[in-house]
């Protein structure tokens, strides 16, 4: 089984980006998850779709992952159909610690998940119980709500470099509301796991 665990705090939009990407809709009206909730979504990135809507982005992802486009094709056509990955949204309230960290366990990948619009950007807790629970699990930074900040912004720019240095990891800007990254996030994390199980069959 294929986990992917979405972790964050409280109301930073871990459902709403998994609500986008696997069935392209936002819901408004904010609904705490209560422990931990699933869904699945195929491993196989469609090329004649996804890597196509990406358009400029689709380059940008590649070279993140050091893949050429006939390298991706060659390792997403490996890919059995009916491979799924379980995306795990994990809530982000304190007292559902305990039932939280039960299912972090044995991650195969991991989306940390932040508020762009609530500096400071504090995520080390939750990157520390990643690291006792799933030692090695790969994980990507995501900073939701992009369409509420000015990306240009030098304090903003300060703050995410900062980020970027503490984690060694680059952060991810997105938003669940107009969609804007949330595509892209996910087909990198697809494309890290598939690097992996190139590497490494489970």
């Amino acid at each position: 089984m294929l986990k992917c665990i979405v972790i964050g705090n409280l109301s930073v939009g871990k459902t709403s980006l998994i609500l986008r990407y696997t069935k392209n809709e936002f819901a408004g009206q904010y609904i705490p998850t209560i422990g931990a909730d699933f869904t699945t979504t195929p491993l196989k990135i469609d090329e004649n779709h996804e890597m196509i809507d990406l358009k400029g982005d689709q380059k940008y992802i590649l070279e993140n992952q050091g893949l050429s486009y006939d390298e991706f094709s060659e390792i997403n056509d490996q890919i059995d159909e009916e491979t799924k990955i379980y995306l795990w949204d994990l809530a982000g309230q304190p007292f559902f610690r305990k039932i939280r960290n039960y299912y972090m366990s044995h991650a195969y990948c991991a989306l940390t998940i932040f508020d762009l619009n609530k500096p400071p950007f504090e995520i080390s807790s939750w990157i520390n119980d990643l690291k006792s629970f799933s030692p090695n699990s790969d994980y990507l930074l995501v900073g939701n709500k992009s369409d509420l900040i000015d990306a240009e912004n030098p304090d903003f720019k300060e703050q995410i470099d900062a980020l970027e240095k503490r984690h060694t990891s680059k952060v991810h800007l997105v938003s669940a509301k107009s969609a804007e990254g949330v595509r892209a996030v996910f087909i990198e994390m697809k494309l890290k796991m598939m690097k992996r199980l190139a590497q490494n069959p489970v």
